[in-house]
């Protein structure tokens, strides 16, 4: 064999091992691309699979506990019907967790007789705005009584409105009392749900606060979480936020941000949904709620006006005097202020 010979053969050699090497390389890109696309599926599959099962466990009220959003006691929701949610935390079980526990005294009570009028309160007051102090405990009214004659200023702080229709004003701010089991409520509002509390209780009964004061990052978060549970269900993003605000108030239209909106349950009944109705707590509250400036804000035929379905837990802290108008007339709070 004469050189030019073996000079061919050697480039020959030389190129099929570059091929070699070069297949080899694609082919490791390949497998590469192809564990970091299979871990990140697997991340994807796991993480959803925690996530609902997150929304699941920390709910103690499941969707088929609900009341059927079309089926309710409320009836058919009209052209309301696109607004149509429920206030209440789809969460709860975070807010209850501490209710649920041994230390009850704030709200389900150790016993069933009245309790003294700090049993709510706790040493801390807030605002929205993380400032704290000690305040004094608030005094506890006498007696409910309503000024026939007053006039009422629908402006006031104890009438704001904040549904589908009208979101929470910017920057607002509130000083609250905090309960014992970490709930809370407007401060001056505080002693007239004592009272109601303890009057309940004189009468045998065992209210069960379940949820109460909450900010519209809280909000976001649970609405996130519904939304996420509905794209992981293949939803389209438009699709899983529509279905979302079924279920849970669009953050900044939740009357919950007020610190004025309480869920009121029966304590040997603790699920939310339209048999609430039939407890003993809830038939004293809807006949006497009123008496003390709290009305039932969401009645099962107003559905169509408060945007929000029959909800016979949510109570609405409003004045002694628009209560008592309200009770009378049968209004709802939108009807109340449209005067």
């Amino acid at each position: 064999m004469d050189n030019n010979d073996k000079l061919i053969k050697k480039r020959k050699d030389e190129k099929r091992k570059r091929q070699i090497i070069k297949n080899r390389v694609i082919l490791i890109f390949i497998l590469i691309v192809f564990i970091v696309l299979l871990i990140f599926l697997i991340q994807r599959i796991v993480f959803s699979v925690i996530d609902y099962n997150n929304v699941a466990e920390n709910s103690s009220v499941t969707q088929q506990d609900r009341p059927n959003i079309n089926n309710n006691n409320g009836g058919t929701h009209g052209s309301a019907n696109d607004y149509v949610v429920f206030e209440t935390d789809n969460n709860i079980n975070n807010e209850t967790s501490s209710d649920s526990s041994s230390d009850r005294s704030d709200s389900s009570g150790e016993t069933s007789s009245s309790t003294s009028s700090s049993s709510f309160v706790s040493t801390e007051s807030s605002t929205s705005s993380e400032n704290t102090n000690t305040p004094e405990t608030p005094e506890v009214p006498a007696s409910p009584e309503v000024s026939e004659t007053a006039n009422i200023d629908k402006t006031k702080w104890n009438l704001l409105l904040v549904n589908p229709w009208n979101k929470l004003p910017e920057n607002f701010s509130v000083e609250k009392t905090t309960l014992k089991n970490g709930h809370s409520i407007d401060s001056r509002a505080y002693p007239y749900l004592q009272k109601m509390i303890d009057d309940a209780r004189a009468e045998g009964l065992q209210p069960l606060i379940c949820s109460s004061y909450r900010t519209v990052e809280r909000q976001q978060q649970l609405f996130d979480a519904q939304v996420k549970k509905y794209l992981n269900m293949g939803y389209s993003i438009d699709d899983a936020e529509a279905e979302a605000a079924k279920w849970v108030a669009i953050p900044g239209t939740s009357e919950h941000h007020t610190a004025l909106a309480l869920d009121i349950v029966a304590t040997s009944y603790q699920i939310l949904d339209s048999s609430q109705e039939k407890t003993a707590e809830q038939k004293w509250l809807m006949a006497n709620s009123y008496k003390y400036g709290f009305v039932l804000r969401y009645p099962k035929d107003k559905t169509d006006i408060t945007g929000i379905v029959y909800e016979p837990w949510h109570y609405r802290f409003v004045g002694v005097e628009a209560a008592k108008e309200m009770y009378e007339n049968k209004m709802c709070l939108e009807e109340y202020l449209s005067q």
